[in-house]
């Protein structure tokens, strides 16, 4: 159940691993299942088009006999008799299930005017598509949040901009930290990346709110935040974050505050059921504790697991999150995960787009993010799914890092 990353890649994979049964792949999206990761990159600058945003073309489903439901929504799930039910269609009894749902797009419900025409998630490719044709035209748009999805929307509409030439258009970026990526990153890399974007002539308004947005005609035409300002707005992309997409699997199961499930070391929330992607709170290996990552490639790894266990292999999930964004060709990498950290230990210049910062928690490095060091940043990958990463004080000096993994 989910048509995303990590349900297509289970699918997938419960084939490849010899799975010779009834295989379905329900998804909420009208489309098969696509890369989401180039919806706010290159189809929303204009360099990517639908057709190259499947996972698979439609023939693989056929030739691997997996039965494809799309625009299919899942109502609830009955464990007792193994059951999901979906709106408009008979239910649909499983002997194992995998539940990857995914998140849904926060939408600022408690904002006057965020039901006016022009104010648009991103999320789907639908969503991309309605920013791409109300930003054609737009001399002002508003981006609100400075999530990765917002940064790499504003990146990609002011790549557009330079590509075309045209300076009519300002975007604006409203955030509510000081600096983007803060929580993520930290303060450093987020000013780094506050000025790459105010280089590309994008504008931001830090630590600040939104008290309403404003409308003529039923359609957005300002943002007016709670300092009294008020900005211009022909589109209000929102980037405000997701939450997990399970409210139907509220009887069937405890859910965390956020809505997120959680599961084993094998990706099991109770018994024939397994769960997968931006739901899942799973335990990382090495003792980290249990957390929920919004990650492209670990929900395919998820999918992986989690197929291979529906068939019997008990294997513990023991992979180390990774993720990455580009804007303006710039390529951040991120390896680990640092729900919190002590310090950064940074080697290189980070103005200079060229470093490797390493978050250290409790006496451990948990994390590193780095720009312009791809060959360190997979060998630092390995490390820390080896659980061999140096002490913070041995990284605080220039560190070989192949040397330690031949080690």
């Amino acid at each position: 159940m989910g048509g995303g990353a990590a349900g297509q890649f289970a699918a997938q994979t419960l084939r490849t691993e010899g799975f010779g049964g009834r295989l379905v792949l329900v998804g909420a999206d009208p489309a098969a299942p696509y890369d989401r990761t180039k919806l706010s990159k290159g189809f929303l600058a204009g360099k990517a088009d639908k057709k190259a945003l499947p996972l698979r073309q439609s023939d693989f489903y056929k030739q691997h006999r997996i039965e494809v439901l799309t625009d299919t929504r899942v109502t609830g799930l009955n464990l007792a008799r193994q059951q999901l039910t979906m709106a408009g269609r008979d239910p649909l009894r499983y002997d194992k299930l995998l539940l990857a749902p995914g998140c849904q797009p926060n939408t600022l419900p408690q904002l006057p005017g965020h039901d006016l025409a022009g104010v648009l998630p991103l999320r789907t490719a639908q969503d991309a598509e309605a920013i791409r044709e109300a930003a054609a035209n737009a001399k002002h748009v508003v981006i609100i949040g400075s999530s990765f999805i917002g940064m790499e929307a504003a990146a990609s509409l002011a790549a557009e901009n330079e590509e075309q030439g045209n300076q009519e258009r300002r975007i604006t970026v409203i955030a509510r930290d000081k600096e983007p990526f803060e929580k993520v990153l930290g303060p450093k890399i987020g000013a780094m990346f506050r000025n790459l974007h105010s280089r590309h002539g994008v504008r931001f308004k830090a630590e600040a709110e939104v008290q309403a947005l404003e409308g003529e005609n039923g359609r957005v035409t300002a943002v007016r935040l709670v300092s009294g300002q008020r900005l211009p707005a022909d589109v209000v992309v929102l980037g405000v974050g997701v939450r997990p997409a399970t409210e139907f699997l509220a009887e069937a199961f405890e859910l965390d505050k956020d809505g997120g499930l959680r599961v084993d070391a094998h990706l099991r929330a109770a018994e024939h059921v397994y769960v997968a992607g931006d739901v899942a709170r799973f335990p990382l290996a090495a003792g980290l504790g249990q957390h929920r990552i919004e990650h492209w490639r670990l929900a395919q790894q998820h999918g992986a697991c989690a197929a291979r266990n529906m068939l019997g292999y008990e294997t513990a999930f023991a992979e180390v999150p990774f993720f990455w964004t580009q804007q303006y060709g710039k390529s951040l990498r991120y390896a680990g995960h640092a729900a919190e950290w002590d310090e950064i230990i940074f080697h290189g210049d980070v103005r200079r787009h060229d470093f490797l910062a390493l978050y250290a928690h409790r006496n451990r490095l948990v994390a590193a993010a780095a720009l312009g060091r791809d060959d360190d940043m997979m060998i630092i990958e390995e490390l820390l799914r080896r659980d061999q990463m140096p002490t913070p004080t041995a990284a605080r000096r220039k560190t070989n890092w192949a040397k330690l993994l031949d080690g």
